[in-house]
């Protein structure tokens, strides 16, 4: 996963891979935007902030208790009541200030149409010190992806999907009532400042942030890149470290094709010692592990969904190729007792009986692996793949690029297996899209 910010240009915090005016940025300008009104019902468990006056003796209660010590539940119910107190003694400042933003909705309906503009105009305002204690930090970001799964390295549907449930499993009631009273605190600043198209866009981002509890927005956004940056970092740092020992330069690993840093990192696990020393390292830090694991099901899940494609044709054996492996598995369903009375009979297969066909269709896809992928086909294979996510690079498209490197990565990590599970997959897809173009065609 990169490095995160929320330049215009820059990746987008979601993990797509795109930049991210091409893809969280293009949805939230295709949001509408909400109706600015002036509300001072922030407060989770009740309609209404208490009032100033009634503060003063909680805080007064929670000093008497604290007293010396330190104490860090009282100490954040202090820093939370003197929030509350503060955000009420600002209320008619942020009253007026609604006031005079509203004069100015037109302006901010521009910059809210202009994506590249409200982009590097949120990027700026939430950048700022005043919003510092709201960014999440690396140990949220782990708290969360424990929870909700840890993203890939690809980009995916599946990993913006885990990457907005993280957002959303951090952005609780609590992180969220508070974010709403720092946003408004900011106003009154704004408007003297003559910052009125900003102004709109903080009271913007405090409403979506109070109202919709199930969406992210830009805000939210900006706090959580801080902490996936850092959450990123200290990943990095961690696989210098364990890399480093085998004298092997992580950075100069990332500058390699997909291909040759597979081979590379396959060598080093050749080596019995070394691969102990990984282990043992893996199973000190589980963290670590968790996310290895998420990542090497994400790319098994890439690699297969490449085959799956309209435009990958080109990958899969010809039908020349196939037609004497699809008569050696007609042979072995009608020599089995079950599957070849009911397709004799014409009977509905049950579920059972499917997945034994899949069994055997597999089975005989391995054999067809092991005949046709020589040495010279496979390097063939890898030459095409590498060539095909070049192409989808040059046209933008994130996730066949994905795909493809997902596909290298996989055949570089079962080179030394005797009948690779890619190749196995290969064959597998093949024969079933001609056994079912035939049913079609039977069906006709």
């Amino acid at each position: 996963m990169n490095t995160w910010s929320l330049g215009r240009n820059d990746p987008c915090p979601s993990g797509c891979g795109k930049k991210y005016k091409r893809c969280h940025g293009d949805e939230h300008q295709k949001q509408r935007r909400p109706v600015v009104t002036f509300d001072t019902s922030v407060d989770a468990e009740s309609d209404r902030v208490p009032s100033a006056v009634n503060l003063e003796p909680m805080r007064r209660v929670i000093l008497e208790r604290r007293g010396d010590r330190r104490d860090a539940m009282l100490d954040r119910m202090l820093e939370t009541t003197d929030q509350m107190i503060a955000y009420q003694q600002r209320l008619p400042d942020i009253e007026k200030a609604f006031e005079m933003l509203n004069e100015h909705e037109a302006e901010f309906d521009a910059l809210w149409n202009d994506q590249e503009a409200l982009i590097q105009r949120a990027c700026d305002v939430f950048g700022g010190e005043r919003f510092a204690n709201l960014r999440f930090q690396a140990a949220d970001v782990q708290r969360a992806f424990e929870k909700v799964g840890f993203p890939g390295l690809a980009s995916d549907p599946k990993t913006t999907e885990t990457i907005r449930q993280a957002i959303l499993f951090l952005a609780d009631e609590g992180w969220r009532s508070n974010a709403v009273m720092v946003l408004l605190m900011t106003l009154p600043d704004y408007v003297q400042a003559g910052r009125f198209t900003d102004g709109l866009l903080v009271a913007t981002c405090a409403q979506m942030t109070h109202e919709d509890k199930d969406e992210s927005n830009a805000f939210m956004f900006q706090m959580f890149h801080y902490g996936i940056n850092a959450w990123e970092e200290q990943r990095r740092q961690t696989a210098s470290a364990l890399m480093g020992n085998f004298g092997v330069d992580i950075e100069r690993l990332r500058g390699l094709p997909v291909a040759q840093a597979q081979d590379e990192i396959n060598a080093i696990l050749s080596d019995p010692q070394k691969r102990d020393q990984i282990e043992s390292f893996i199973n000190a830090h589980p963290e670590t592990r968790a996310a290895l694991e998420a990542e090497c099901q994400r790319v098994d899940e890439l690699s297969i969904a490449l085959l799956h494609r309209d435009d990958t044709e080109m990958l899969l054996p010809t039908c020349d190729v196939c037609v004497p492996w699809l008569d050696e598995l007609g042979k072995r369903i009608m020599a089995d007792p079950v599957l070849g009375d009911g397709i004799e009979g014409g009977k509905a297969a049950t579920e059972k009986e499917r997945q034994q066909l899949a069994g055997l269709i597999f089975s005989v896809s391995e054999e067809m692996a092991r005949a046709i992928f020589t040495p010279v086909r496979v390097v063939q294979l890898r030459s095409q793949i590498a060539d095909f996510a070049a192409q989808r690079k040059s046209a933008g498209d994130a996730e066949g690029e994905s795909q493809a490197l997902a596909a290298l990565v996989v055949m570089a990590r079962e080179t030394a297996d005797p009948v690779p599970d890619y190749l196995s997959t290969i064959c597998y897809i093949a024969l079933r899209r001609i056994l079912r173009a035939i049913k079609q065609a039977n069906a006709k």
